[in-house]
């Protein structure tokens, strides 16, 4: 009988994981890591969290995530990859701080962005524009990772975290000035001195930040309706405090000024 000749099985090359590659992998492992701490509350890291991030978990989670993204061959995860980018677990637990506070800087910004042309288009009063606005902000950021950036906050005073805040806060900044300025121009109305464009969205995410935090405890905070003759039925207070705040700290333009100004 002959012997039959059978096709070899080509190897599978495995590709060597850049150190940003894995770098990137292990922030994002340890996020979900992080996240799943948060939602557990019966561990014992319920208190302190990132405290108990692990490297050991962090690598296996990473595993779980080249598999889901089908990069298995590429072959498992150890803590050995990791130390050779992070000296130790708290070097590595300082960068997941800034990766995560970095993740969870304005998400909801480019669907803002959206929402905001699709009411200018459609002539949306002030109202509706803070209304729909101040919904997409607060829903963004309604995740566990919001709160653990916000749980960041009682450690500022170490370097590596204090250094991550003030980064976000400047970030926040980027992103902020063009949509206040965008609902200035279209609302024809300007800032009333002495006050800044940035004390207006300072203010509107201290509301929407504590909101979150309320509704923490008190799940209709955010959709008590005002009103019982129909003016403002519906709006949630939190859409009537964040009007409030902008039409106080800001007039109406002078369109008569601005027509005599020379050209």
């Amino acid at each position: 009988m002959a012997a039959v000749r059978t096709a070899p099985v080509p190897s599978v090359r495995k590709r060597k994981r850049s150190s940003d590659h894995t770098r990137t992998l292990m922030l994002d492992a340890g996020e979900r890591v992080l996240r799943r701490l948060l939602h557990d509350p019966t561990d014992d890291a319920a208190g302190a969290p990132l405290a108990h991030v692990r490297l050991t978990d962090v690598a296996r989670e990473a595993t779980a995530i080249l598999v889901e993204r089908g990069e298995a061959p590429t072959g498992s995860v150890t803590t050995g990859s990791i130390y050779q980018l992070w000296a130790s677990q708290n070097a590595y637990q300082a960068d997941l701080v800034r990766h995560v506070i970095t993740s969870t800087t304005f998400p909801e910004a480019p669907q803002l962005q959206a929402v905001m042309l699709e009411l200018f288009a459609a002539g949306s009063t002030l109202a509706d524009v803070i209304d729909r606005l101040s919904d997409v902000s607060f829903r963004s950021n309604a995740t566990e990772t919001f709160f653990a950036r916000l749980g960041f906050l009682q450690y500022a005073a170490i370097p590596s975290i204090g250094e991550a805040l003030r980064d976000n806060v400047h970030l926040f900044d980027e992103l902020d000035r063009p949509i206040f300025d965008a609902i200035l121009v279209y609302t024809r109305r300007r800032i009333r001195p002495p006050f800044t464009l940035k004390d207006l969205w300072v203010t509107v995410e201290a509301l929407i930040a504590g909101f979150l935090v309320r509704q923490r405890v008190d799940p209709d905070a955010l959709r008590w309706s005002v009103g019982t003759d129909g003016h403002g039925a519906g709006r949630s207070v939190l859409s009537h405090a964040v009007e409030g705040v902008f039409l106080a700290l800001t007039d109406p333009v002078d369109e008569s000024v601005t027509s005599r100004r020379p050209k």
